[in-house]
């Protein structure tokens, strides 16, 4: 893989939980300035929440327009008392003995997250940070910088490069300080069922008036 100059974290894990086994890592670059090394100190708290792709809840990419903002939506909670700056780690994990679909996933900054954001509602400055690719591979990670004065609450965004790919995944966070991971609640459809029943309605005048003539 290419990667550009900065710091990453690799977390080895089998598919299924508790299995012991011993495990050995090796890197191999060209760049002689690479150096891989165990963390001096682990991750103090880990959160890890579950969700689907399914139907209408598999969006896609942003590439896919409004249907990215179909997929499911988390709302990730940090402490407001932060001393300083703070480092957590998002990772996104796709469960399927398939091959694996490209994924990623996009962090926004909002000034509510009690709802699921629309495609509507989203603005480009509400971006705070985001995967660098949406990757074919069984999990992607990316650290989330979060200054002192930055908001504590954010909402995830994961998804498939694809649009209708049906998948389960895990959302899971490291992180030094106390975090919150949870679902949030779907965005009303009230409004496109009313257009679809609008749109079924005028069908069924036109076909009368047809019927009439």
């Amino acid at each position: 893989m290419n990667l550009e100059a900065g710091e990453y974290v690799v977390i080895p894990s089998t598919f299924d939980q508790a299995i012991e086994a011993a495990f050995h890592l090796t890197l191999f670059t060209d760049d002689r300035q690479a150096t891989f090394a165990p963390l001096t100190d682990a991750w103090k708290h880990q959160e890890l929440i579950k969700g689907t792709w399914v139907g209408k809840s598999a969006g896609g990419s942003p590439n896919s327009g409004e249907s990215f903002f179909k997929n499911p939506q988390f709302r990730l909670t940090l402490p407001k008392d932060r001393a300083a700056d703070t480092t957590v780690l998002v990772q996104l994990i796709q469960d399927s003995t398939l091959a694996d679909e490209g994924i990623g996933f996009i962090v926004i900054n909002r000034d509510q997250h009690d709802k699921a954001l629309t495609a509507g509602d989203f603005q480009n400055e509400q971006l705070f940070t985001k995967t660098a690719n949406w990757e074919r591979r069984n999990d992607i990670a990316h650290r989330v910088v979060v200054k002192q004065d930055d908001p504590s609450v954010f909402t995830i965004i994961p998804s498939t490069y694809e649009k209708g790919v049906n998948r389960s995944f895990r959302v899971q966070v490291f992180s030094d300080l106390p975090v919150e991971l949870d679902s949030i609640d779907e965005a009303d459809d009230s409004s496109d069922e009313e257009e679809d029943n609008n749109s079924d309605k005028e069908e069924k005048d036109d076909n009368k008036k047809q019927d009439e003539n």
